[in-house]
């Protein structure tokens, strides 16, 4: 990894509570946030939501993966490369659209998106629109989007800094400028991070691929960089150039249960993101353009041993990959009223075409491999507000089209399209409640790795790989009983067909194949009140029942049920804030990868907390921590949950 050398700059940011938002109200000082989104058309319940982060909350964390698993909604878990995959609703990362700023963000070979690599310091909010309700995505959003929308300048210049440190553990520093002039607003910022190891738990017992104290191997450093411009021509008239990179260097640790070891570590990870976006408006209509590039490049070393230092024996590599992914998007917005002045009417277009790359060496003297991949996407919706608003609905289809290249060798592959008609109906009642109902069909395509990689020989590969499908539907409720006081809640339903599963040809030998049909049912609670006017309590709860199969009735390993959050925040004098995290993840299933045998893990109960004091003069410090009982979490099989960590942390905030 190049070392930094210079202090990267950003904002200290955090989660507070993931509440519901009114999706057709762009967020304030972000244009393109909804639209970008696919805007829902209702106020409640839990199929939209947005999750602030909030410097504060004792739901800070390092990363926005880490930050979002505060929420019951998703659930996360490592895996064997040692990257940290979220599920929603029962789909993974590769199964959601995940944009920055309006550009898609995910590693073209696999379809991942490590948000735990995505520093909480650079990102304000996530909004969250589930499968049922995801309109204007683009393509591969088989369970929805996740939004991710970076900092926005102030209206008067601010600089921040701030640092924080577990002693002899790990530290972090972080700042960010932002300023206007005239036209002309600009971000920059970044951070900086290192990580000797993280600690498990004191009840965890020793294993033979792990002992006591620190994970093996978990140390990493990282740096990421913001920079945003946006220069408004006229009032209606403006263009945005943004840059987003992250690179680091990760120990991957090995699994404490694998009867095989692996000893790797990413010796280079990197992310870079540019986009830029014109947008203008014209009368009632609102048209955007935005061209945009995304590198992934990494340096993935297989080492002989736990001192990770050669790599003479067969089972050492020297893995490089180069994926880049190049692509347009124009959207269009129209909004007229009714001629009875009691409603309106708004239509809106996506039009997006990208390219996906992915070049690779396996190891020094392998030969290069190199597939690619285009894929488009139309749609079209029209939103009608009636009845004074209080009646909504919306109808939309979007065709997505595939259409891989031909590889240097082997069988062409096939392309494929799928049409994606998708609606919702929302009521509002005594401007008290809201009822939404909401349907989708969605459509992802097999990543290039499931298409292309053999697995060190253990797969072949299937070209001809197809789509898989997905039927999403909801109904939600949302009611404000009082202003600081509301309540959500959501039943969901998902069939899944043409899954991409594992099937036995040979022996040792395995493919890929579109044969597996599959099931998501469950419901979503949310509330939030106020005490007293010193007291925030907010409430979360998921039951997810997950079926796959050849009958769908195979229960999915890897997923904790049920899970619930309970957030307490309390402000006793203005300089002083306190606020804890209690997390239950139920019981999940498992499968061990090397004997296929299954079994259970049962559930546990973290807690998080925060203290925060302000000094006065734009000057605070913090105390936190994660895990503060120290419970042992085998969050999945071989790969356990960090142990109790406590940080130490001052920022400050200057304006000029």
């Amino acid at each position: 990894m190049r070392r930094p050398v210079a202090l990267a700059v950003a904002t200290l940011l955090a989660l507070s509570t993931a509440a519901r938002a009114r999706a057709d109200d762009p967020p304030e000082g972000d244009v393109e946030a909804v639209k970008v989104q696919g805007p829902a058309r209702h106020d409640g319940g839990t199929a939209t939501q947005v999750v602030t982060l909030d410097p504060r909350d004792a739901r800070t964390q390092p990363s926005v993966g880490a930050s979002l698993e505060r929420s019951s909604s998703f659930f996360g878990s490592s895996d064997s490369r040692g990257e940290r995959i979220l599920s929603y609703r029962g789909f993974d990362q590769r199964r959601l659209s995940v944009f920055v700023d309006g550009i898609p963000m995910y590693v073209p070979f696999d379809g991942q998106a490590d948000l735990a690599k995505i520093p909480a310091e650079l990102v304000s909010r996530v909004h969250v629109v589930s499968g049922s309700g995801a309109f204007l995505i683009g393509p591969n959003g088989l369970g929805g989007a996740l939004h991710l929308v970076t900092r926005e300048a102030s209206e008067t210049p601010e600089l921040r800094a701030s640092t924080e440190v577990a002693p002899f553990r790990a530290a972090r520093t972080a700042g960010s400028l932002d300023f206007r002039s005239g036209p002309l607003s600009v971000v920059v910022g970044g951070s900086l991070q290192g990580v000797r190891a993280v600690p498990l738990s004191a009840d965890f017992q020793p294993l033979p691929n792990q002992d006591t104290g620190d994970r093996t191997n978990s140390d990493y450093r990282a740096v990421s960089v913001l920079g945003k411009a946006t220069w408004d021509f006229t009032p209606k008239e403006r263009i945005a150039v943004s840059l987003f990179r992250v690179q680091g260097e990760y120990g991957v640790p090995p699994g404490t249960r694998d009867l095989t070891v692996r000893y790797w570590r990413w010796t280079d990870w990197e992310s870079t993101n540019l986009g830029i976006r014109h947008e203008h408006t014209h009368g009632p209509l609102v048209l955007s353009e935005a061209v945009y590039l995304s590198h992934f490049g990494n340096l993935l070393d297989a080492f002989d041993d736990a001192r990770y230092q050669t790599q003479r024996l067969p089972k050492a590599f020297h893995s490089i990959y180069d994926d880049l992914t190049v692509g347009a998007i124009v959207r269009g917005h129209a909004t007229f009223p009714l001629p009875t002045g009691e409603g309106e009417l708004a239509v809106r277009t996506w039009l997006g075409l990208k390219r996906d790359r992915h070049l690779a060496t396996a190891d020094r003297n392998a030969p290069e491999v190199r597939v690619a991949t285009t894929l488009g996407t139309a749609s079209a919706e029209v939103d009608a507000a009636l009845l004074r608003r209080t009646l909504r609905g919306t109808v939309g289809l979007q065709l997505d089209g595939e259409l891989p290249e031909q590889p240097p060798q082997g069988t062409a592959p096939d392309g494929s399209a799928a049409l994606g008609p998708m609606g919702s109906l929302s009521y509002l009642l005594q401007k008290r409640v809201t009822f939404t109902a909401s349907a989708a069909q969605r459509t992802r395509f097999p990543t290039l790795r499931e298409r292309y990689s053999t697995v060190f020989g253990a797969r072949a590969a299937n070209p001809s790989l197809g789509p898989e499908h997905a039927t999403n539907l909801s109904f939600d409720v949302a009611v404000a009983l009082s202003p600081s006081t509301h309540l959500a809640g959501g039943v969901f339903y998902s069939q899944l067909r043409d899954l991409i599963q594992s099937v036995y040809i040979a022996p040792q030998v395995d493919q890929l194949q579109n044969v597996g049909v599959g099931r998501n049912v469950g419901f979503e609670l949310t509330g939030r009140t106020t005490l007293l006017r010193k007291i925030d309590l907010a409430l979360s709860a998921t039951v997810l029942s997950q079926r796959t199969g050849e009958a769908a009735t195979t229960p999915v390993p890897n997923a904790a049920n049920p899970r619930a959050t309970a957030v307490v925040t309390v402000r006793p004098f203005p300089f002083l804030r306190g606020s804890a995290v209690a997390r239950y993840r139920g019981a999940q299933p498992f499968l061990n990868p090397d004997t296929g045998v299954p079994g259970r893990l049962g559930g546990a109960l973290l807690v998080d907390a925060r203290v925060d004091l302000d000094l006065g003069r734009s000057l605070r410090t913090w105390l936190r921590a994660t895990n503060l009982l120290d419970t042992n979490v085998e969050g999945r099989y071989s790969f356990p949950e960090a142990g109790r960590e406590v940080f130490a942390g001052v920022a400050t905030d200057a304006t000029f």
